[in-house]
Parts: structure tokens; sequence; C-alpha cells
């Protein structure tokens, strides 16, 4: 099966063609011209990029400290080991959601408050035993995530 787009703009018209299944390919029938003039130079974008060598070594391991906020500091600190004062109890619920930011769309610093206002709205201002798992975080998004009063 064969996708064909085609964009033309100021600088010329692009062809992009892409070949296989469509069940890789997400629809673009919802996008409106603009946004789709935008995925378009996404994506002539990309294929402008030179390549990257991919290294044949393994991954160095990374430990990753918990981190936890700070109020007294306005902060986020490092986890004691230590600290079992937030230990899930045997037989508690522990609620878990995922939400995806689209780190695509258009303002994602308002995307990502938006969507920490609602499950604040759903959850309530203390959530109890609750983890998020966000996805298409990009950087604007995660600095407001970091600085979200309800987050901390």
């Amino acid at each position: 099966m064969s996708l064909t787009f085609t964009h033309r703009s100021r600088v010329g018209s692009a062809l992009l063609t892409f070949t296989g299944s469509a069940r890789y390919i997400s629809s673009t029938s919802h996008l409106n011209p603009a946004e789709f003039r935008l995925f378009c130079e996404h994506i002539e974008s990309k294929s402008r990029l030179p390549p990257k060598p991919i290294s044949q070594k393994f991954p160095l391991l990374q430990f990753l400290q918990p981190q936890i906020h700070c109020p007294e500091s306005s902060a986020w600190v490092a986890l004691e080991n230590n600290n079992h004062q937030n230990c899930l109890l045997r037989d508690s619920v522990l609620k878990v959601v995922s939400w995806n930011i689209d780190w695509f769309s258009p303002s994602p610093l308002d995307r990502a408050s938006a969507a920490l206002g609602h499950l604040e709205e759903h959850f309530g201002t203390v959530p109890g035993n609750l983890v998020v798992m966000l996805q298409e975080v990009c950087h604007e998004s995660l600095q407001a995530i970091l600085e979200n009063s309800w987050v901390q």
C-alpha cells in the first residue's frame, strides 16, 4: 500500500510518499490545511537531517535516583532510601493513569498544564496512590510539569 501527500509552498512543492502497511501511519484527515502544512514541513525537515552513526557498543547503565519535591526548599531532591513514610501498604489501591501530551501539537506548555488540571479535577488535590505516566513530553512540557503545584 502506498500513500502519497502533495504539499505546495512558496519554496516549491514537495511530494511525500509513504509505503507500507497503513497501520503504521496515522491518518491526517483530521488535520486542517494549516496543520497539514506544518506536518509536511516537519516530515520534510526530518528528511534533511544528516544520518547519525549507530554505536556498536552496549549503552552504559544509568541508575536513576528517585526524587521528591521538598516544599521547604521549593526544589526536587533525592528520595532517601530509608524514607518509608510514603510506602504503599498491602491491599492498598494504586491508580495508574496514562496521558499523551503530544509534543507535535502547538502550545506544549499549555497542553501539559491543561492535562494536569484535568487530572487534578478528576482525582482531587490530594490524589493518594496515583501514578501518572506521561508520553511525548518535550522540554517545555517538562518545565510546566515540574513547576505545577499539584505535581509537587
